[in-house]
């Protein structure tokens, strides 16, 4: 299956689901290998306050469960990783998951409440 083909795969399977990540304004990607999470799927947004500045970037890695049958019950699941920045321009940063996140809208106001309770850095003006 081509590029194209295996994403077109993977839209139809994560349906309404799947197209509620793309219209809250998350970008696919897509590797030939997978990305060292078993999958080779990823939707991300970045994160901005209201100046424009970039807080912090949020991906969420999309698995094709399809020919896993007994690994899990979902057909197209989901997992979602943020990158904070914790002391200005420099490290350390950390990472945050959260498994099977339930919509983008709850997935971002998570990780926001993240970044402010942690007090967090933004990644700069761009």
């Amino acid at each position: 299956m081509t590029r194209d083909e295996r994403f077109e795969w993977v839209r139809r399977q994560g349906g309404d689901r799947y197209f509620a990540w793309l219209a809250a304004g998350y970008k696919e990607s897509f590797q030939g290998q997978p990305l060292g999470r078993m999958t080779n799927y990823l939707l991300q947004k970045r994160i901005r306050d209201a100046r424009g500045t970039t807080l912090f970037f949020i991906n969420t890695w999309v698995y094709d469960w399809t020919n896993c049958s007994n690994w899990s019950s979902e057909r197209i699941a989901y997992e979602a990783e943020a990158n904070f920045n914790s002391h200005g321009d420099q490290p350390p940063t950390f990472n945050v998951v959260l498994h099977r996140p339930e919509t983008p809208e709850a997935t971002e106001a998570f990780f926001r409440k993240m970044y402010d309770a942690m007090g967090c850095q933004p990644y700069g003006d761009d």
